[in-house]
């Protein structure tokens, strides 16, 4: 009997062994499914917004303060006049005050579907890349913008090329556009550090052309 009793009181003493081997394994599974989860989201500290998110806004607010003549022809220098000073957002809403102050700024006024500037803004890119702008602050606009017409949305079209600056949407009556004088797609302007246009360029733009555009500010 005794070797009986002594039995019993192993497997008694096993139990809850057992037990807690179940609930430390169960355990290490959902830390392990934690990690997973962190890894593939980026975790808390991953600020990145996908261009697909639904917080992208392919139209935001436009303040404009100041207003250029419209462009006419394919350069002028605007008559050496003031830049309007707009309050802008980028895609996810955060407000961007425009021409950067202080600094000379190139802003690249663009439509997603104008075919113009599905040719040009990728040469700006490869001369931005080329380091041909150092210390110019450069915003691509995106304005025009049409839900029903190809190549929507414009901040896919700007992320896919790889634009290099700040990137922002114009508001459903391109006010942004208008007061920088905007005829047609695509418009490039040229702001001095100071606040002043030096230099407009539209249509199809070669590096030529930005090469002698960005002298005028930097």
């Amino acid at each position: 009997m005794s070797n009986t009793r002594a039995a019993h009181r192993r497997q008694d003493e096993d139990k809850p062994k057992g037990t807690w081997i179940l609930i430390a394994a169960a355990v290490a599974m959902i830390a392990v499914a934690v990690v997973v989860v962190v890894v593939l989201t980026g975790g808390d500290d991953d600020n990145t917004v996908s261009s697909t998110d639904s917080a992208l806004q392919q139209f935001q607010p436009v303040d404009a303060q100041g207003e250029l003549p419209v462009l006419d022809g394919a350069a002028d220098d605007a008559g050496q006049s003031a830049a309007p000073v707009v309050q802008a957002h980028n895609f996810v809403g955060e407000p961007i005050a425009l021409p950067a102050a202080g600094q000379p700024t190139i802003l690249a006024f663009g439509a997603h579907w104008c075919p113009h500037c599905q040719s040009t803004f990728p040469v700006i890119v490869d001369w931005l890349d080329g380091g041909n702008a150092e210390g110019v602050s450069a915003v691509a606009v995106a304005t025009g913008t049409k839900e029903d017409a190809g190549n929507y949305p414009p901040s896919d079209w700007l992320t896919d090329i790889g634009w290099p600056g700040s990137m922002v949407a114009d508001d459903e009556n391109s006010t942004f556009a208008s007061a920088y004088g905007l005829t047609g797609y695509p418009m490039l302007v040229f702001v001095d550090a100071d606040g002043v246009v030096q230099a407009r360029l539209g249509g199809d733009i070669t590096p030529d052309d930005l090469d002698a555009a960005v002298a005028t500010i930097t």
